[in-house]
């Protein structure tokens, strides 16, 4: 079982300790992620993008403990005494999400947006670096591309996305429907009904 979130460190705090591991969070946040599996030994791990590491390197007391494609895996004494608060943390933050999204079904019986907010990426985009839409850049892919599905990861409400038009050059755009607790036939219902009525088609053109 792995729980992510992004780990925050007040400014305050890192001038107030100058401490090397507490600076580099502070740098780091919005790109550093935590998870833990079921068991083991070093239960909390720091999961750090390597595109951040080519521009900083870890603090010294850092140990690498596994890579996947992008990352690296970090475990230190501190680490250890922090991650419980911040998986105390991470817990508050669900369940205020799901008193925002109770609030908003208690009025609506459906939510829609757009799945992603740009078209689909260049292929090759480094997954683990900064990515630019209309020219600016807008961070990490996590929180720039796709901030409208992550909501519903913590959730747990039920959530599609249906073609719903191209671009200028063809590529598919998608609109996501998320529905109240349990009331997937609802989410299905209105995604066939919009495209039915929509005549929405994002067939890409033979290419092979």
């Amino acid at each position: 079982t792995r729980t992510r979130t992004p780990a925050r460190i007040s400014r305050k705090f890192c001038t107030a300790c100058a401490d090397e591991t507490c600076v580099f969070f502070y740098e780091q946040a919005r790109e550093l992620q935590y998870f833990h599996p079921k068991t083991g030994k070093d239960l909390y791990q720091i999961q750090v993008p390597d595109a951040v590491l080519r521009r900083r390197e870890a603090p010294s007391d850092f140990v690498l403990k596994s890579r996947k494609k992008g990352y690296r895996r970090f475990w230190s004494p501190e680490i250890q005494d922090w991650m419980p608060e911040l998986e105390r943390a991470k817990q508050a933050r669900e369940a205020a999400l799901k008193d925002v999204m109770r609030a908003l079904f208690e009025r609506f019986d459906i939510l829609v947006s757009p799945t992603l907010t740009a078209p689909p990426l260049p292929i090759d985009v480094d997954p683990s670096g900064d990515i630019e839409i209309d020219g600016v850049n807008c961070g990490t892919i996590r929180g720039a591309w796709y901030p409208f599905t992550f909501p519903q990861n913590l959730s747990g409400h039920p959530a599609i996305t249906i073609p719903c038009g191209k671009t200028a050059s063809g590529l598919p755009l998608g609109l996501q429907i998320v529905g109240k607790p349990f009331d997937e036939q609802g989410v299905l219902n209105t995604g066939l009904a919009i495209q039915q009525r929509a005549g929405f088609d994002a067939q890409p053109e033979k290419w092979w």
